[in-house]
């Protein structure tokens, strides 16, 4: 993008650190290789050469343990995100709404670090928790390997049974021992033994876990994210058309834009994202007259969007 924000300076100052170090750290090793990395490097007041800097030594208190910790954490989460959307099928530019992740490493995450993870699975909201317990439904279920061979004909009903009841009220009173069943006319002893408890999914989630680690994805797409999903798929599409048209990555341009209704009034909301986006200097609807690249976008195989494409020449 253009301009020098925080982020972007932040960055430059990051890297001309990394590669500063590095000339010090190869200079005894390959020294011409480390001095043409150091010199267009070096500030007025650095020495004049790599090889009369001193050689680097490791500063412990510049060791930040528990962003690390959380940077770690962040990468399991964005890693099981990212496998969550391919089990769903869902397109990394299509906005979700969230996901939940449960790990026993702690659920402590500062807000710098839950943006990245935001921005890395494309989702609204990054939520933490101790377990997923809050957020499957619980079901209880027959046991036939026990019920059958000690109830015999009356496992059927036993089991209808045992399906009819509150999973939460059957499992508190399983806890306390076997419970009596009234079957019709005869009474069984339902044991614990002869009940399974299983957690399902809420509809509209995607569930993956690694080891002890676990993560929901929230997969539904309300109107809203639809829209945003249409948005960033047309911007993301103006980036290739940039690209098949020969500009250079730093060129402004003129976009020019028509569409069908849906698309026109999603785009027309947006227009100062998609500039800063695309590094257009003006963004205009209707295309008309000659541009140096046209092109129809097609999306879900029916909203259309032309765009007209031109270089900022000085």
């Amino acid at each position: 993008r253009g301009g020098m924000g925080e982020d972007k300076a932040a960055a430059y100052g990051t890297l001309r650190e990394a590669l500063l170090v590095l000339s010090r750290l190869l200079a005894p090793f390959v020294p011409f290789l480390a001095e043409a990395i150091y010199q267009p490097l070096r500030g007025s007041l650095d020495p004049e050469s790599v090889h009369l800097c001193p050689y680097p030594v490791a500063n412990d208190g510049e060791v930040d343990a528990t962003l690390e910790a959380e940077m770690e954490l962040a990468r399991s989460i964005a890693a099981l995100g990212h496998q969550a959307r391919n089990q769903a099928q869902t397109k990394v530019r299509q906005p979700l709404a969230r996901v939940v992740f449960a790990s026993p490493r702690g659920t402590a995450l500062r807000d710098e670090v839950r943006e990245l993870i935001e921005q890395e699975l494309n989702v609204e909201t990054v939520e933490v928790a101790g377990d997923l317990g809050a957020y499957l439904t619980e079901t209880a279920g027959p046991n036939f390997r026990s019920i059958g061979p000690r109830l015999g004909p009356l496992g059927p009903k036993a089991a209808a049974w045992i399906k009819g009841q509150s999973t939460k009220e059957l499992r508190d009173a399983l806890a306390k021992g076997p419970v009596r069943a009234v079957l019709g006319a005869e009474a069984v002893e339902i044991r614990p033994e002869d009940v399974t408890f299983a957690a399902t999914l809420p509809e509209g989630y995607a569930q993956v876990e690694a080891g002890a680690e676990r993560l929901l994805l929230d997969t539904r797409i309300d109107e809203n994210l639809r829209r945003q999903g249409l948005f960033r798929e047309v911007v993301h599409r103006i980036q290739v058309a940039r690209k098949d048209a020969g500009f250079d990555v730093t060129d402004r341009i003129r976009l020019s834009y028509e569409a069908d209704p849906v698309l026109l009034a999603i785009l027309a909301d947006h227009e100062g994202e998609i500039a800063a986006e695309v590094l257009a200097v003006s963004v205009t609807r209707g295309v008309k007259g000659q541009h140096e690249h046209k092109e129809t976008i097609e999306l879900d195989g029916e909203k259309r969007v032309t765009i007209g494409l031109d270089r900022v020449r000085d």
